[in-house]
């Protein structure tokens, strides 16, 4: 069994107003406990590829699973492909 940890459930790390180093914090929390799987929800996946690679330089690792809000059809055909296109 693994244990999820739904990481900022009330805040999104990618949003712009986001201090850089929390991020970079909730990264190496991250990477320190790889026996966790750490759920990342966003409205904001255009930011996430860069502010993940500045989270994981060396990649993002494998108990990170990330989440998209959709709220409407305009939303996901703007956000969908960002999404799938994350790695």
């Amino acid at each position: 069994v693994t244990l999820k940890v739904f990481s900022g459930s009330l805040c999104d790390i990618f949003d712009n107003a986001v201090d850089p180093s929390w991020r970079i914090q909730l990264g190496a929390e991250i990477v320190a406990a790889p026996n966790l799987l750490f759920m990342l929800l966003t409205k904001r996946i255009g930011n996430a590829r860069e502010m993940l690679e500045a989270m994981f330089p060396e990649g993002v690792p494998a108990n990170v699973a990330l989440g998209v809000t959709i709220s409407s059809q305009t939303e996901a055909e703007r956000d969908l492909p960002r999404a799938i296109s994350v790695k």
